[in-house]
């Protein structure tokens, strides 16, 4: 029985099919040959829009078409502009330039005016709308990169940072800590702990906007302990702004914080630790870091630093300064 035929969709001999199987290209040769074609044309259409970098005492050639519009855009809105013949029609808005001959064989200059810069163009006599451009995009130069600071200058600013912090160092009495005055012969204890995690805060200084706090946690405990970041709260006493100043630039107890009254806590923004935490801290030992927080609004004032719980017993300290 015979078959049927592709081409014709009708019955044809052998010999017939033989020659239109002939006549077929491979599949894969058919599929590269109209990817080429593609390729070709895109290639053709990218010419017509180009992007040209602005630069001063450049004149930029511009090659148009009768019946078509070039389109320049700028990076910033135009103001003016002035072309140098009537036979090409030029409009603005905002930051593109539309230029549209009129006459073949025309060419001629065009100024183009922006709030900071202008640009200089040759408009070409109208010629074949495959070579023309179609939008030519203009962009600023990128800026030259950063030198980098010299020695001597890294060495200064370095001076300054360094002389500034130790100017606005104050040292934190921390070792005895004072209980307030109703409880100076009696107190709670609630601050002291032969096994469990103390926390101190040693110094600090400060810059205009944040304080830089150098605090040490020892593990007295028998067991490990992980460390993390401290929370930092500012304690705001609700009644009275005045803080004794016995108490200033001192860690105080539990009991001297009840003596003054009650607070408003503030939690402060923490930034810049040093402590890479968390880390465990092994029984009997120690670890001492910086901390730098935010400045609250109003200062001197009592700040609270936190560290989780060991166990049952808080982990804190308060200090005013």
């Amino acid at each position: 029985m015979a078959g049927r035929c592709s081409l014709a969709s009708l019955p044809c001999s052998k010999e017939t099919r033989t020659a239109i199987d002939k006549m077929k290209l491979p599949t894969r040769i058919l599929i590269s040959a109209a990817m080429l074609l593609m390729l070709v044309g895109a290639s053709a259409a990218d010419t017509h829009i180009t992007t040209d970098v602005i630069q001063p005492g450049k004149v930029t050639r511009v090659a148009t078409a009768l019946n078509h519009i070039t389109i320049i855009e700028l990076p910033e809105p135009v103001v003016s502009y002035s072309i140098g013949s009537d036979s090409v029609r030029v409009e603005y808005h905002d930051n593109r330039v539309l230029i549209k001959p009129t006459k073949p064989n025309v060419s001629t200059n065009l100024f183009v005016w922006t709030a900071r810069s202008h640009t200089v163009y040759e408009i070409l006599p109208a010629g074949d709308p495959a070579a023309m451009s179609y939008v030519l995009d203009q962009v600023l130069p990128a800026p030259p990169p950063v030198p980098e600071p010299s020695r001597e200058e890294v060495e200064r600013q370095t001076d300054t940072m360094y002389a500034s912090a130790l100017a606005n160092q104050r040292l934190i009495r921390s070792g005895k800590l004072p209980h307030g005055l109703r409880f100076w012969y009696r107190h709670s204890g609630e601050d002291h702990c032969d096994a469990c995690v103390e926390l101190r805060v040693t110094r600090i200084t400060e810059d205009a906007s944040s304080y830089y706090v150098r605090v040490v946690a020892e593990n007295k405990a028998t067991h490990p302990y992980r460390l993390q970041e401290p929370a930092v709260t500012a304690l705001r006493p609700t009644f009275s702004e005045n803080i004794a100043d016995h108490y200033m630039n001192r860690q105080i107890s539990v009991d001297a914080l009840r003596e003054m009254g009650r607070f408003a806590p503030e939690p402060l923004r923490t930034h810049g630790s040093t402590l890479n935490a968390p880390r465990d801290l092994k029984a009997g030992e120690s670890a001492e870091w910086i901390v730098g927080f935010a400045k609250p609004g109003r200062t001197p004032a009592i700040y609270q630093f936190s560290l989780p719980d060991d166990e049952k017993h808080p982990v804190t300290a308060t200090v005013v300064f």
